[in-house]
């Protein structure tokens, strides 16, 4: 039996992962981020960096409900970057690079955390429209999140 295919990640979106609690830009894509953290959460696959929309935004790309094509934004390419040069600052995180393939294993999702806490990796998350969500769930110690 061969290895399942990985998640497609874009970068910024290993910030994200850190505090989902269900909510989202709409019920598919709430659904969708839902099913790739059990899958993270089982073990069951590995992670791939890339650029641009990736599994995450498969159900937002411009289809009849998101006029915007907000997966395809300079901006949101912009936090992909912002992420990538907070991720190169840690030698904890020198696997988080375009083309890498990876395990989000339970203690590389801590240290992800940590590093979110302490806002040592979040400068592409300052001018989202979820940030103050994302700070109250941070305070909150990361309760009722999916990701485990």
């Amino acid at each position: 039996m061969s290895d399942p295919s990985p998640i497609r990640f874009r970068p910024h979106h290993l910030l994200c992962m850190l505090t989902h609690i269900g909510k989202g830009y709409s019920e598919i894509f709430t659904e969708n981020m839902g099913n790739i953290l059990e899958q993270i959460n089982a073990g069951e696959t590995d992670i791939i960096l890339e650029y641009g929309p990736d599994d995450i935004c498969t159900p937002r790309l411009c289809d009849k409900d998101d006029v915007t094509c907000h997966c395809r934004e300079l901006h949101i390419d912009d936090r992909d970057n912002e992420a990538l040069a907070d991720f190169a600052k840690s030698a904890d995180f020198a696997m988080f690079k375009i083309g890498n393939r990876f395990r989000l294993t339970k203690d590389l999702i801590q240290r992800l955390r940590d590093a979110y806490k302490t806002n040592d990796i979040r400068t592409a998350c300052h001018n989202c429209e979820w940030y103050d969500l994302c700070n109250d769930i941070t305070q909150n110690g990361f309760k009722g999140t999916k990701l485990k």
